[in-house]
């Protein structure tokens, strides 16, 4: 089933789960690279979002964070560039941002704060986060992590390394 027929058969109540391509995380917006002539996925399933008044909640990773929070209103070329140049539009799209900082806070009930990101060696587009509260939220967010640390690339994953 795909999203756009699955929201077809929500209601009231129920969540859908819609990744962005960039983030504003200081201003939680969020937007999606539209490629197809008719808006994508996201073309696909605003109806039914907006008219059955779903939730929507936009699960992204801090690394597509933006340095220039305007981009959200200015990239979008005419049209007729979109369709001669292959270019991509870029639709603002309004949820709940659910990043990994919301992520360890609601396993383990920690706060978290970004403090770096990027590296060398497999840490390429990896965030660094620093967790603060009590001793028993830390803990559990240290037990989260350990459990997913050290998980394969997704490209060695699908190599089957």
């Amino acid at each position: 089933m795909t999203v756009a027929q699955a929201v077809t058969e929500m209601s009231v109540g129920d969540v859908v789960l819609k990744g962005a391509n960039v983030i504003d995380y200081a201003t939680r917006a969020a937007g999606v690279l539209i490629g197809h002539p008719a808006g994508g996925t996201l073309g696909s399933i605003l109806g039914s979002v907006y008219g059955k008044g779903l939730s929507r909640i936009i699960p992204v990773g801090l690394e597509k964070q933006t340095a220039t929070p305007a981009v959200l209103g200015k990239m979008n070329p005419p049209t007729d560039a979109c369709a001669s140049y292959g270019i991509p539009r870029l639709w603002p799209i309004q949820g709940t941002l659910f990043t990994e900082i919301e992520a360890l806070n609601a396993l383990g009930g920690a706060q978290a704060l970004q403090v770096g990101a990027g590296g060398l060696c497999g840490a390429e587009g990896a965030i660094y986060l620093v967790a603060f509260g009590f001793e028993e939220e830390v803990e559990a967010v240290k037990e989260v992590i350990s459990q997913v640390q050290g998980e394969p690339s997704f490209w060695d994953a699908v190599m089957g390394k």
